[in-house]
């Protein structure tokens, strides 16, 4: 295939909504770093696999007509965690696996190379191990920083809602997404201005955590985005967004990018290092 979609894959089905967050082959950090410092320095040092345990939208909410205006955010989150936690089919696998592969993770002020890709993972989810999956890994070169803010939202694009968007802080690692996906059922929208961070956790259990998923969503491809929904019908994903077009919140999420509206979507998660075999 020439556009290999790697999962990131955080699936939430909800009578038909499923909304995948998948990233391009290569950023464009990866283009820019030699061979040298992928192959002499993360080539062949000890694997940090970690699998993503939590993953929440926190900023824009969703907001249907049920029953009255309802805030759907906490239904789908829900939906998430039952992906990255549950075992649906019985198979003795994670429904959701989503990875990411460091080796090692550098988060001293160093580039550094490492992949994002999905994996096969026992349950329960406490005590998971992990394999990989037939679906290849993707590489993802990231910058690090020992200090500091790796990444955060872009000052005026939330909508002030609790809990708010937490930034990713030093120790942490940030990579440009360019290609990072949103899906929703067969429809995809690319979403401008991609990136995925996180600071490195070191107790209880190494990891990640503040882990944080952006990027810019433009009104035309949400007003593109069809959705089938229980009570709902068939509705574009704008008019379940604060601002989009029959949408009944009573406030505004709408954001402006480069002279066009749409909006801003952030997603924490955290992250676990696990047993993985490759």
């Amino acid at each position: 295939m020439a556009f290999v979609r790697m999962c990131l894959a955080l699936a939430i089905c909800a009578g038909g909504l499923v909304l995948t967050l998948a990233a391009a082959p290569r950023t464009a950090l990866a283009q820019e770093l030699p061979a040298a410092d992928f192959i002499a320095v993360d080539g062949f040092e000890a694997l940090q696999a970690m699998r993503v345990e939590t993953m929440e939208l926190r900023d824009p909410h969703l907001f249907g007509q049920m029953f009255g205006c309802i805030d759907l955010t906490s239904a789908i989150n829900g939906l998430l965690a039952e992906e990255l936690t549950g075992d649906a089919d019985e198979d003795g696998f994670l429904d959701s696996s989503p990875m990411l592969l460091f080796r090692p993770l550098h988060t001293s002020g160093r580039r550094g190379l490492g992949q994002a890709g999905s994996a096969a993972c026992t349950t329960p989810a406490a005590s998971t191990s992990c394999q990989a999956d037939v679906t290849p890994t993707l590489p993802l070169a990231y910058d690090s920083l020992a200090t500091g803010t790796c990444l955060a939202p872009l000052p005026g694009t939330t909508g002030g809602y609790s809990p708010a968007v937490a930034p990713a802080t030093g120790p942490c690692f940030v990579a440009d997404a360019t290609g990072l996906d949103l899906v929703l059922g067969s429809i995809t929208a690319l979403l401008r201005e991609p990136g995925i961070a996180a600071s490195r956790r070191d107790n209880p259990q190494p990891g990640l955590s503040n882990g944080l998923f952006s990027g810019f969503l433009t009104e035309q491809a949400a007003n593109a985005l069809e959705l089938e929904l229980p009570l709902l019908g068939t509705v574009p994903l704008s008019s379940l967004l604060p601002g989009g077009s029959g949408n009944c919140a009573s406030h505004s999420d709408k954001d402006l990018h480069e002279g066009e509206p749409g909006w801003w979507f952030y997603f924490n998660f955290s992250a676990s290092q696990v047993p993985y075999q490759e």
